[in-house]
């Protein structure tokens, strides 16, 4: 099976939004296995250009089902709408570093390098050529 990444536009209850990252880290067994790498972002990664940081704050893992949900969030969470799909060609990570090269659907080729700075705290880089 291949593994898959989203972004997702996730606007909260009180109208705020963010961009949610979601990497697969392996093959699921079962919707609910909690087996996404799960990042926010200000922005879609995409925005990032070579040789820019972007901050994140690293979620918990999210269940697999989000790589095809869009809709309601339970506990008035807000909504999530998909805003481009990516097929993971490589993937390489540790407990503080995820790097993983994304075909997006719409959005092309893109190479991001994920390092824990603090806690929750990352930062995001797409490197210069």
């Amino acid at each position: 099976m291949d593994r898959t990444a989203v972004a997702l536009l996730h606007t909260l209850s009180d109208g705020s939004s963010h961009v949610d990252l979601l990497v697969s880290l392996q093959p699921a067994a079962s919707p609910d296995a909690r087996t996404l790498a799960a990042f926010r972002l200000d922005r879609p990664p995409w925005e990032i250009r070579p040789g820019e940081t972007a901050c994140a704050t690293r979620l918990p893992p999210h269940r697999a089902r989000y790589l095809a949900y869009e809709g309601p969030i339970s506990r008035n969470r807000g909504a999530v709408r998909q805003l481009d799909t990516a097929l993971v060609t490589a993937l390489r990570r540790s407990e503080d570093a995820l790097d993983c090269r994304l075909a997006w659907r719409a959005h092309g080729q893109q190479l991001l390098r994920c390092d824990r700075v603090a806690q929750e705290r990352w930062r995001i880089c797409v490197p210069a050529p």
